[in-house]
């Protein structure tokens, strides 16, 4: 192929792809969205009687999600974010009865990430305030906290539409563990 063809081509590419790849990266913007996922949940609980129950397990977990971008650089992201998320149930036998352990929580975020033009990373620091309840027979435990979050993940972004895989980190301390893997669809106005 001579060199003039291919100059033309690779040019009417870039001329073509420069506006999506604009949009891609840095968008400014309020956006709305929500993911589904995988928690994984960790608790222990005084029984009663004494002794101590645990609960551990993976659940399907749900998150709306509502942030801003501030997308001052094509190739830069930076925004707030906030979500409510349902961790789901996890339930074990202990001495032969089943005790649940659910949790809820909001969090918020700040998010920091580079993008490549459509495609982009990212992480974010924030924090968790949760709600959860330890559940069994003769007793039920509640408990709440605000907790550090941390979360990395990657993102695809075609016009206003971004699909993002992310894991995040709750880091409540204690005697509980909760972490959260999702895949999430947002929409950019």
């Amino acid at each position: 192929m001579p060199v003039r063809k291919m100059l033309l081509i690779t040019g009417a590419a870039v001329l073509v792809g420069w506006p999506l790849a604009g949009q891609a990266g840095g968008q400014s913007g309020l956006y709305v969205g929500a993911g589904v996922g995988n928690a994984r949940l960790e608790a222990s609980a005084d029984l009663p009687g004494g002794g101590e129950a645990t609960v551990s397990g993976n659940d399907s977990a749900y998150k709306l999600i509502l942030g801003y971008n501030f997308g001052w650089l094509p190739f830069l992201d930076l925004g707030l974010e906030g979500s409510y998320v349902d961790f789901g149930k996890a339930s074990e036998r202990v001495g032969g009865d089943k005790v649940t352990y659910e949790q809820t929580a909001f969090d918020g975020f700040g998010v920091a990430g580079v993008s490549f033009g459509p495609l982009g990373v990212f992480a974010k620091t924030g924090f968790i305030t949760w709600n959860s309840e330890i559940d069994g027979p003769g007793f039920s435990r509640s408990d709440s906290s605000t907790d550090p979050a941390y979360g990395i993940g990657a993102r695809i972004q075609v016009l206003s539409i971004t699909g993002r895989l992310e894991y995040e980190l709750f880091d409540l301390g204690g005697n509980k563990e909760l972490e959260m893997t999702s895949l999430s669809a947002l929409y950019t106005f």
